[in-house]
């Protein structure tokens, strides 16, 4: 049955996830077309100063725009439809139909987070590549780094000085980023759900309600002595990107150091995610109130 739940979510949110996802890869490949224009071969990484045509200039000004409206676009969507899916589906007029189904409300809880996890994931996942193919089009026959550095021998170097495959390292962040995912999409479920016992002022209920879990968490957390990935903690003052890239290089954590940083980050949050899971749970099965 979750199966089911899940194709039925799919289908409701594909179309609208799609269309934005394709307008910020297009916008992102004009861009960076524009920007290649505008600032050619090696001025892009230098500070010399050339003309820009007016045109290629409010082009690439407009699409600036557009481009950083998307993106906005994107993250905002994601956690409008979150939260709407959730609320609507289950607590709204369409929760008569979804609560006798044949599936609990453990079952119910698990779709929306799945679908919503999924789309977190995948709006991340669409900002980035945007901006990876701007960048690949803008720099399309340029010398991109200074001192005979390109980016694959940055990778090469970066995964020797990181001590295992890069692709262990993306899959460690992407962990700790579906942790933390999960882990807000059901603090908004167990928000919701607290809110929904207060009728008469539901949103300032919410509101506080978000408040209260959120600075219980952030601080139990510090408490507790768990913190984000240190990734690199570099000076921005290198003089090229190059140079930039360098110093990143040589700000790489260990293998173990990696690990550690992944583990003190995801652990808290599947912890709070567990339990704000329950608490989403218990409300919906003991104090549902659909009228």
């Amino acid at each position: 049955m979750l199966k089911k739940l899940l194709k039925y979510e799919f289908q409701a949110t594909g179309r609208t996830f799609g269309g934005v996802y394709l307008g910020l890869v297009a916008v992102a490949l004009m861009l960076g077309v524009a920007m290649r224009f505008a600032l050619p071969g090696e001025a892009m990484f230098n500070e010399t100063t050339v003309p820009v045509n007016s045109g290629i200039g409010i082009a690439m000004a407009i699409l600036s725009i557009v481009y950083f409206a998307l993106v906005v676009a994107t993250g905002v969507l994601t956690v409008v439809t979150i939260i709407e899916r959730f609320r609507k589906n289950l607590l709204g007029g369409e929760g008569y139909l979804m609560h006798t189904l044949p599936v609990s409300a453990k079952t119910l809880i698990a779709s929306k987070l799945i679908a919503g996890e999924l789309w977190s994931l995948a709006s991340l996942l669409a900002i980035l590549l945007s901006g990876l193919l701007m960048v690949c089009v803008m720099t399309l026959g340029t010398p991109v780094f200074s001192a005979n550095e390109n980016l694959a021998d940055f990778f090469v170097s970066a995964q020797q000085e990181f001590g295992q495959p890069l692709v262990l390292m993306i899959m460690g962040l992407l962990i700790a980023a579906a942790a933390a995912i999960a882990c807000s999409t059901l603090l908004i479920y167990a928000v919701i759900m607290l809110a929904h016992q207060v009728k008469k002022y539901p949103v300032p209920a919410g509101i506080l309600a978000f408040i209260v879990l959120a600075n219980a968490q952030s601080l139990l957390t510090a408490l507790l002595g768990f913190g984000g990935i240190k990734l690199v903690e570099v000076s921005t003052t290198a003089s090229s990107v190059g140079g930039s890239l360098t110093a990143a290089l040589n700000a790489l954590p260990t293998a173990g150091q990696f690990w550690l940083d992944v583990a003190v980050t995801a652990l808290p949050c599947i912890v709070f995610a567990a339990l704000y899971f329950c608490l989403a749970d218990w409300l919906m099965k003991k104090h549902l109130n659909l009228e």
